[in-house]
Protein backbone atom coordinates (compact mmCIF):
# COMPACT_ATOMS: atom_id res chain seq x y z
CA UNK A 1 0.00 0.00 0.00
CA UNK A 2 1.42 3.38 -1.18
CA UNK A 3 0.76 6.56 1.49
CA UNK A 4 0.02 9.88 -0.74
CA UNK A 5 3.32 10.81 -1.53
CA UNK A 6 3.97 7.34 -3.53
CA UNK A 7 6.05 6.46 -1.11
CA UNK A 8 5.58 2.60 0.32
CA UNK A 9 4.23 2.43 3.70
CA UNK A 10 3.06 -1.58 3.68
CA UNK A 11 3.84 -4.83 1.80
CA UNK A 12 1.68 -8.01 2.35
CA UNK A 13 4.17 -11.30 2.92
CA UNK A 14 3.05 -14.76 2.66
CA UNK A 15 4.68 -17.75 3.62
CA UNK A 16 6.12 -20.06 1.31
CA UNK A 17 4.39 -23.61 2.09
CA UNK A 18 7.82 -25.67 1.37
CA UNK A 19 10.23 -22.72 2.46
CA UNK A 20 10.65 -21.49 6.01
CA UNK A 21 11.22 -17.95 4.42
CA UNK A 22 8.62 -14.67 3.81
CA UNK A 23 8.25 -13.80 0.02
CA UNK A 24 6.87 -10.61 -1.02
CA UNK A 25 2.89 -11.17 -2.20
CA UNK A 26 3.38 -8.99 -5.18
CA UNK A 27 5.01 -6.81 -6.86
CA UNK A 28 2.93 -6.46 -9.69
CA UNK A 29 1.93 -2.48 -9.56
CA UNK A 30 4.21 -1.77 -6.95
CA UNK A 31 5.97 0.89 -9.08
CA UNK A 32 2.73 2.67 -10.25
CA UNK A 33 0.74 3.71 -6.81
CA UNK A 34 -2.25 4.90 -8.94
CA UNK A 35 -2.57 0.80 -10.53
CA UNK A 36 -1.96 -0.50 -7.30
CA UNK A 37 -4.96 1.06 -5.88
CA UNK A 38 -7.05 0.31 -7.98
CA UNK A 39 -6.69 -3.29 -8.48
CA UNK A 40 -6.18 -3.55 -4.54
CA UNK A 41 -9.68 -4.37 -3.39
CA UNK A 42 -10.81 -5.62 0.05
CA UNK A 43 -13.88 -7.50 0.33
CA UNK A 44 -16.56 -8.35 3.11
CA UNK A 45 -18.14 -11.79 3.80
CA UNK A 46 -20.93 -11.79 5.46
CA UNK A 47 -21.98 -14.77 6.28
CA UNK A 48 -25.04 -16.08 7.53
CA UNK A 49 -25.96 -17.92 10.90
CA UNK A 50 -28.55 -21.01 10.69
CA UNK A 51 -31.24 -20.61 12.89
CA UNK A 52 -32.07 -24.13 15.61
CA UNK A 53 -35.70 -24.76 14.75
CA UNK A 54 -36.59 -24.00 18.88
CA UNK A 55 -34.96 -20.53 18.27
CA UNK A 56 -36.01 -19.49 15.00
CA UNK A 57 -37.57 -16.43 17.20
CA UNK A 58 -34.15 -15.17 17.43
CA UNK A 59 -33.07 -14.97 14.02
CA UNK A 60 -33.08 -11.00 14.01
CA UNK A 61 -30.60 -11.15 16.98
CA UNK A 62 -27.98 -13.73 15.26
CA UNK A 63 -25.01 -11.64 14.11
CA UNK A 64 -23.05 -12.42 11.00
CA UNK A 65 -19.38 -12.72 10.71
CA UNK A 66 -16.99 -10.82 8.70
CA UNK A 67 -14.28 -12.36 7.21
CA UNK A 68 -12.04 -9.72 5.71
CA UNK A 69 -10.06 -10.62 2.46
CA UNK A 70 -6.93 -8.15 1.18
CA UNK A 71 -6.59 -9.31 -2.70
CA UNK A 72 -5.56 -8.29 -6.01
CA UNK A 73 -8.81 -8.63 -7.40
CA UNK A 74 -12.04 -8.56 -5.65
CA UNK A 75 -13.73 -12.14 -4.57
CA UNK A 76 -17.28 -12.05 -4.99
CA UNK A 77 -19.29 -13.21 -1.66
CA UNK A 78 -20.43 -16.67 -1.92
CA UNK A 79 -18.30 -17.21 -5.21
CA UNK A 80 -16.30 -20.36 -4.04
CA UNK A 81 -14.74 -21.08 -7.30
CA UNK A 82 -12.49 -17.89 -7.04
CA UNK A 83 -10.85 -18.50 -3.83
CA UNK A 84 -10.37 -22.43 -3.84
CA UNK A 85 -8.35 -23.10 -6.14
CA UNK A 86 -4.77 -21.94 -7.01
CA UNK A 87 -4.69 -22.63 -11.01
CA UNK A 88 -8.35 -20.92 -11.20
CA UNK A 89 -6.97 -17.57 -9.22
CA UNK A 90 -4.68 -17.45 -11.81
CA UNK A 91 -1.95 -18.10 -9.04
CA UNK A 92 -2.92 -14.76 -7.41
CA UNK A 93 -1.64 -15.30 -3.68
CA UNK A 94 -4.43 -13.95 -0.98
CA UNK A 95 -3.73 -12.46 2.59
CA UNK A 96 -6.20 -12.89 5.28
CA UNK A 97 -7.12 -11.62 8.37
CA UNK A 98 -5.68 -13.79 11.46
CA UNK A 99 -8.40 -16.30 13.08
CA UNK A 100 -9.02 -16.56 16.59
CA UNK A 101 -10.42 -20.27 17.09
CA UNK A 102 -11.76 -22.00 20.35
CA UNK A 103 -8.76 -23.64 22.01
CA UNK A 104 -8.28 -26.36 24.54
CA UNK A 105 -6.85 -26.88 27.79
CA UNK A 106 -5.51 -29.97 29.57
CA UNK A 107 -7.83 -31.99 31.78
CA UNK A 108 -6.74 -32.63 35.08
CA UNK A 109 -7.85 -35.93 36.60
CA UNK A 110 -8.84 -34.35 40.00
CA UNK A 111 -11.80 -32.28 37.09
CA UNK A 112 -14.88 -34.11 37.61
CA UNK A 113 -15.99 -34.88 33.70
CA UNK A 114 -19.69 -36.38 34.77
CA UNK A 115 -21.92 -34.50 32.25
CA UNK A 116 -19.36 -33.17 30.07
CA UNK A 117 -19.55 -34.44 26.40
CA UNK A 118 -17.08 -36.71 25.23
CA UNK A 119 -15.50 -36.22 21.50
CA UNK A 120 -12.46 -38.39 19.98
CA UNK A 121 -9.59 -35.58 19.14
CA UNK A 122 -8.93 -35.72 15.61
CA UNK A 123 -5.32 -36.49 14.29
CA UNK A 124 -6.14 -33.88 11.19
CA UNK A 125 -5.76 -30.49 10.38
CA UNK A 126 -7.88 -27.34 11.81
CA UNK A 127 -9.57 -25.70 9.06
CA UNK A 128 -12.18 -22.74 9.56
CA UNK A 129 -15.26 -22.34 6.52
CA UNK A 130 -15.95 -19.06 6.79
CA UNK A 131 -18.92 -19.73 4.46
CA UNK A 132 -17.08 -19.34 1.07
CA UNK A 133 -13.40 -20.47 1.95
CA UNK A 134 -11.48 -22.71 3.64
CA UNK A 135 -8.83 -21.36 5.98
CA UNK A 136 -6.30 -22.75 8.32
CA UNK A 137 -5.92 -21.94 11.96
CA UNK A 138 -3.10 -19.05 10.51
CA UNK A 139 -5.74 -17.61 8.28
CA UNK A 140 -4.20 -19.00 5.51
CA UNK A 141 -6.19 -20.21 2.83
CA UNK A 142 -6.61 -23.95 2.14
CA UNK A 143 -6.91 -24.77 -1.58
CA UNK A 144 -9.12 -27.42 -2.10
CA UNK A 145 -10.83 -28.44 -5.21
CA UNK A 146 -14.29 -27.27 -5.89
CA UNK A 147 -15.75 -30.47 -6.02
CA UNK A 148 -14.91 -30.87 -2.24
CA UNK A 149 -16.49 -27.81 -0.90
CA UNK A 150 -19.23 -27.44 -3.97
CA UNK A 151 -22.15 -28.66 -1.61
CA UNK A 152 -20.96 -26.91 1.83
CA UNK A 153 -23.54 -24.83 3.95
CA UNK A 154 -22.91 -20.87 3.47
CA UNK A 155 -22.48 -20.81 7.75
CA UNK A 156 -19.27 -20.43 9.52
CA UNK A 157 -17.79 -23.84 10.83
CA UNK A 158 -15.20 -24.92 13.30
CA UNK A 159 -13.92 -28.09 12.19
CA UNK A 160 -10.66 -30.59 10.95
CA UNK A 161 -9.31 -31.93 7.92
CA UNK A 162 -9.44 -35.83 8.67
CA UNK A 163 -7.85 -38.83 6.57
CA UNK A 164 -8.06 -41.26 9.18
CA UNK A 165 -6.04 -41.92 12.55
CA UNK A 166 -2.08 -42.02 11.92
CA UNK A 167 -2.31 -40.54 8.92
CA UNK A 168 -1.30 -36.66 9.87
CA UNK A 169 1.46 -36.17 7.56
CA UNK A 170 -0.21 -37.63 4.68
CA UNK A 171 -3.20 -35.36 5.75
CA UNK A 172 -0.68 -32.05 5.13
CA UNK A 173 0.60 -33.08 2.40
CA UNK A 174 -2.70 -33.03 0.53
CA UNK A 175 -4.06 -29.95 2.60
CA UNK A 176 -0.70 -27.82 1.68
CA UNK A 177 -0.03 -28.73 -2.13
CA UNK A 178 -1.44 -25.65 -4.17
CA UNK A 179 -1.03 -27.25 -8.03
CA UNK A 180 -3.77 -29.21 -9.24
CA UNK A 181 -3.18 -32.14 -10.44
CA UNK A 182 -5.22 -35.55 -11.13
CA UNK A 183 -3.11 -37.09 -8.70
CA UNK A 184 -3.75 -34.71 -5.87
CA UNK A 185 -7.87 -34.45 -6.71
CA UNK A 186 -8.01 -38.10 -6.08
CA UNK A 187 -6.32 -37.94 -2.99
CA UNK A 188 -8.89 -34.94 -1.53
CA UNK A 189 -11.06 -37.30 -2.51
CA UNK A 190 -9.62 -39.37 0.60
CA UNK A 191 -10.44 -36.38 2.82
CA UNK A 192 -13.33 -35.07 5.36
CA UNK A 193 -13.83 -32.63 7.05
CA UNK A 194 -14.91 -32.92 10.47
CA UNK A 195 -16.43 -30.19 12.16
CA UNK A 196 -17.48 -29.97 15.67
CA UNK A 197 -18.76 -26.46 16.52
CA UNK A 198 -20.68 -23.37 14.20
CA UNK A 199 -18.72 -19.88 16.22
CA UNK A 200 -19.99 -16.55 16.84
CA UNK A 201 -23.98 -17.78 17.57
CA UNK A 202 -25.64 -17.09 20.91
CA UNK A 203 -26.54 -20.51 21.77
CA UNK A 204 -25.45 -23.16 23.95
CA UNK A 205 -23.24 -26.03 22.92
CA UNK A 206 -26.16 -28.43 22.83
CA UNK A 207 -28.03 -25.67 21.11
CA UNK A 208 -25.28 -25.36 18.68
CA UNK A 209 -25.15 -29.07 17.90
CA UNK A 210 -28.41 -29.70 16.87
CA UNK A 211 -28.10 -26.79 14.61
CA UNK A 212 -24.80 -28.21 13.39
CA UNK A 213 -26.25 -31.68 12.28
CA UNK A 214 -29.33 -30.29 10.79
CA UNK A 215 -26.76 -27.89 8.40
CA UNK A 216 -24.79 -30.98 7.65
CA UNK A 217 -27.17 -33.47 6.84
CA UNK A 218 -29.08 -30.59 4.40
CA UNK A 219 -25.57 -29.97 2.83
CA UNK A 220 -25.74 -33.23 1.36
CA UNK A 221 -22.40 -33.27 0.77
CA UNK A 222 -20.41 -36.37 1.38
CA UNK A 223 -17.15 -34.64 2.57
CA UNK A 224 -19.08 -32.84 5.36
CA UNK A 225 -19.38 -34.65 8.93
CA UNK A 226 -20.46 -33.48 11.86
CA UNK A 227 -18.67 -35.24 15.08
CA UNK A 228 -19.76 -37.56 16.94
CA UNK A 229 -20.37 -36.36 21.14
CA UNK A 230 -21.40 -38.88 23.54
CA UNK A 231 -22.37 -37.81 27.18
CA UNK A 232 -19.64 -38.62 29.88
CA UNK A 233 -21.31 -40.65 33.12
CA UNK A 234 -18.13 -40.27 34.98
CA UNK A 235 -14.38 -41.02 35.06
CA UNK A 236 -14.40 -44.84 34.52
CA UNK A 237 -16.50 -44.02 31.54
CA UNK A 238 -13.69 -41.50 30.50
CA UNK A 239 -10.94 -44.02 30.64
CA UNK A 240 -13.13 -46.59 28.72
CA UNK A 241 -13.75 -44.26 26.05
CA UNK A 242 -9.93 -43.53 25.89
CA UNK A 243 -9.19 -46.96 26.49
CA UNK A 244 -10.91 -47.59 23.43
CA UNK A 245 -10.18 -44.45 21.48
CA UNK A 246 -6.18 -45.28 21.92
CA UNK A 247 -7.00 -49.43 20.88
CA UNK A 248 -8.16 -47.98 17.59
CA UNK A 249 -4.62 -45.59 17.10
CA UNK A 250 -6.41 -42.73 18.18
CA UNK A 251 -4.86 -39.45 19.52
CA UNK A 252 -6.72 -39.12 22.88
CA UNK A 253 -10.48 -37.66 23.46
CA UNK A 254 -11.67 -34.05 24.10
CA UNK A 255 -14.07 -32.72 26.53
CA UNK A 256 -16.81 -30.24 25.97
CA UNK A 257 -18.37 -28.48 28.72
CA UNK A 258 -22.53 -28.82 28.90
CA UNK A 259 -24.09 -25.63 28.07
CA UNK A 260 -21.18 -23.10 27.29
CA UNK A 261 -20.88 -20.71 24.87
CA UNK A 262 -18.04 -20.87 21.96
CA UNK A 263 -15.07 -19.18 23.21
CA UNK A 264 -12.33 -16.99 20.93
CA UNK A 265 -9.23 -18.28 22.13
CA UNK A 266 -7.76 -21.00 25.02
CA UNK A 267 -10.92 -21.91 27.51
CA UNK A 268 -11.21 -24.45 30.15
CA UNK A 269 -14.77 -24.99 28.57
CA UNK A 270 -12.61 -27.55 25.65
CA UNK A 271 -10.35 -30.07 27.52
CA UNK A 272 -8.02 -32.63 26.11
CA UNK A 273 -7.10 -36.06 27.33
CA UNK A 274 -3.98 -37.25 26.30
CA UNK A 275 -1.96 -39.80 27.40
CA UNK A 276 0.94 -37.79 27.02
CA UNK A 277 1.39 -33.82 28.52
CA UNK A 278 2.27 -31.05 25.74
CA UNK A 279 2.33 -27.68 25.99
CA UNK A 280 3.52 -24.77 23.32
CA UNK A 281 6.30 -22.68 24.84
CA UNK A 282 8.38 -19.40 22.87
CA UNK A 283 11.89 -19.82 22.23
CA UNK A 284 13.63 -16.63 23.90
CA UNK A 285 17.29 -17.44 22.91
CA UNK A 286 19.69 -20.43 22.74
CA UNK A 287 23.30 -21.30 23.74
CA UNK A 288 26.44 -22.53 21.72
CA UNK A 289 26.98 -26.22 21.92
CA UNK A 290 30.32 -27.41 23.53
CA UNK A 291 32.61 -30.54 23.47
CA UNK A 292 31.54 -32.84 20.42
CA UNK A 293 28.56 -30.49 20.18
CA UNK A 294 31.09 -27.63 19.39
CA UNK A 295 30.03 -25.40 16.13
CA UNK A 296 26.55 -26.33 16.41
CA UNK A 297 22.94 -25.33 19.06
CA UNK A 298 23.76 -26.59 22.29
CA UNK A 299 20.17 -25.61 24.10
CA UNK A 300 17.17 -23.87 23.85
Amino acid sequence: EYMGNGRLSRMFLTAWPSRRCLLPLSLRGFLNPRQRTRNSTTVTHDVQIPVPPHKSDLSSNVPSAQIAVCNESAVVAGDKSSVTSSSETNGTAQTVMPIKLLLANLWLPTRDPTGWWISEKLDGIRAFWTGSMLLSRQGNLIHAPNFFLDKFPSCQLDGELFLGRGQFQSCVSIARTQCRTDELDLRWKSLRYIAFDIPDVPYTFEERMITLKDVVQKSGSQYLQALDQTVCQGRDHLQTEWLRVEALGGEGLMLREPRSLYVHGRSNTLLKVKRSLDAEAVVIGHEQGKGRNEGRMGAL
